[in-house]
């Protein structure tokens, strides 16, 4: 064997590049690391760590025991289902034929300190979870997984989650606790952090038990032990728990969930000495008031990246103007990469007329958030969307010079009228060169004339992949197929709101009205139209001096 084999590191790499995607019991891929582990003992213990690194089941842990101990059968009385459909679980049966002895264990033990993953998801049915007490009161060793660093615990049946103290190991750093429906199983944070005194990376998700006094507690006594936790998850907690938290230096990444109550962040107060969230980068907020409400209490605080997604209600303009605001007051210019705010999930709401204005962003509340130089990704969605002009998004261009991906899109039915028109969208070209992504409802009634006698040659932009209008009025498709072959040559796609909610909202009764909308319909038509007729690049568009109408209509019927 060649002598740079006999170095780990090199040995681990080529053992990589085998690496299956999942090892489950239906994931028949892996073959290859096991014949590679079989070759030379040099080979042995690194592919067989790469192999076992990531369980997703614990039917191959059973699988190497002897035989005859297990009967284990996959799909239940149906054919396998595809683990990629999701709306179908694929089930498995695991049946105790015998009793197991301490010899069974010896191969198993061989296996299981290689472990540093597993993963239960809810996809994954297991119609016998009973397995799991005859493992308990047969094992030799504890925890089944000594070297476990990370758990994901998403039991189905959720009847199963008491069987993650199979699971819970010292060395484990990432934790996810998911559909914790009982009080009973919440009580498994009393001593976690005893177990798991390494924790770094918290999720736990509390349905119908999120806004109870006692599950808050529990959660609120369990986050003051993390000492050291780095990313946190939780759906509420309590003034003392948001208080500790927002002192820890190691603190990188937080969410709270719709069970966040606002006035906690009284708790906290800013001095010289003890700044709130010193290394927080990474925020996820229920809505934007209480957003504000937290942020306003950091100072300096170095965000890269906001998330928000409202559960309940829409922001009024006045709340975003505050958030934005607040954003801007209490955070680092320089470090904002990402600003996502959603509105609740569910069918297109109808907001009333005599309501637009309340819900209208307008440019003046957007402008806030041109100070964050550095943004490459921002997706705002507000009620009816954005009352902006071609000046403020000439001004919105100028600031995001790195913007990759762009989104400001309403969330019902009543999309106001946009004035920003097909000019005006010449600054994503002129200004932002590295924009692939653009979902912005504009006028196109309007195709602005090109000829020679500009004295400034355009410059095209190269990148722009994908434009979304929303319901953006048009009436001359080929011409502005024409304007958007020279402006953003490498444009392929174009989506209207009408396919959005045909995705989004196929089956809902409640969004059938408005998606048979004539006048959605054919907006939809028109601009699929467009797309169709798009020039497709065969030479170097922005070389080209300004063409005339004539020229234009003479470039598209020649490609």
């Amino acid at each position: 064997m060649h002598r740079a084999l006999g170095i780990p590191e090199l040995v681990e790499l080529i053992c990589s590049q085998l690496t299956p995607a999942r090892c489950t019991s239906y994931d028949k891929k892996g073959p290859s690391l096991a014949a590679l582990a079989r070759t030379s003992k040099g080979f042995c213990d690194p592919a067989l760590d790469i192999l076992w690194r990531q369980q997703t089941t614990i039917t191959n842990l059973l699988n190497c025991m002897p035989e005859g101990i297990w009967k284990i059968t996959q799909g239940g009385d149906d054919e396998f289902k595809d683990p990629d459909n999701w709306d179908e679980s694929p089930e498995i049966s695991i049946c105790l034929q015998r009793c197991i002895t301490s010899s069974d264990w010896d191969r198993p033990l061989f296996y299981m300190h290689r472990v540093r993953s597993f993963e239960w998801d809810s996809y994954l049915f297991l119609r016998t979870p009973e397995v799991f007490d005859a493992l308990s009161l047969s094992r030799i060793s504890d925890p089944s997984f000594p070297n476990l660093e990370r758990l994901s615990w998403s039991p189905y049946p959720r009847t199963a989650f008491p069987h993650i103290r199979l699971f819970l190991a010292p060395r484990i750093t990432t934790l996810t606790l998911n559909g914790i429906q009982t009080l009973s199983n919440l009580t498994v944070l009393t001593n976690l952090a005893v177990k798991c005194p390494n924790l770094k990376s918290v999720f736990i998700c509390t349905p119908g038990l999120a806004e109870k006094p006692e599950a808050i507690g529990t959660i609120s006594t369990f986050v003051r032990s993390l000492s050291d936790v780095e990313s946190l998850a939780v759906g509420g907690i309590d003034r003392a728990a948001l208080a500790f938290i927002a002192q820890l230096p190691t603190l990188k990444s937080l969410s709270f969930g719709a069970a966040f109550d606002t006035s906690i962040t009284s708790a906290l107060h800013n001095s010289s000495k003890s700044a709130n969230f010193p290394a927080l980068s990474q925020l996820f907020m229920p809505s934007l008031d209480s957003a504000s409400s937290l942020i306003s209490k950091a100072a300096n605080c170095s965000l890269t990246e906001f998330h928000s997604a409202a559960t309940t209600e829409w922001p009024t303009n006045d709340i975003a103007r505050e958030f934005y605001g607040a954003l801007a007051t209490h955070c680092v210019h320089s470090s904002l990469t990402k600003i996502i705010v959603l509105g609740p999930r569910g069918s297109p709401i109808i907001t009333p007329g005599n309501q637009l204005a309340l819900y209208s962003v307008g440019g003046d509340v957007l402008t806030s958030l041109f100070c964050f130089t550095n943004l490459v990704r921002v997706s705002l969605s507000h009620p009816v969307g954005f009352d902006l002009d071609d000046s403020t998004l000439n001004d919105l261009t100028i600031a995001w010079p790195q913007i990759e991906y762009l989104c400001l899109q309403a969330g019902s039915c009543q999309h106001m009228h946009s004035r920003v028109t097909l000019e005006g969208l010449y600054a994503f070209a002129a200004n932002c060169p590295r924009l692939c992504v653009l979902k912005l409802t504009f006028d196109a009634t309007t195709v602005p004339p090109v000829n020679r006698e500009k004295k400034a040659k355009r410059v095209a932009q190269q990148t722009l992949r994908i434009l979304d209008v929303a319901c953006a009025p048009l009436q001359k498709p080929k011409e502005i197929a024409i304007c958007f072959s020279l402006i953003f040559p490498q444009l392929r796609s174009i989506k209207t709101l009408y396919e959005d909610w045909q995705y989004n909202w196929e089956g809902d009764e409640e969004a059938a009205e408005a998606i048979d909308d004539p006048q959605l319909i054919e907006s939809n038509r028109l601009w699929k139209k467009v797309e169709t007729s798009l020039v497709r690049p065969l030479i170097t568009i922005y070389h080209i001096p300004y063409f005339s109408s004539d020229a234009c209509t003479l470039l598209f019927d020649v490609f």
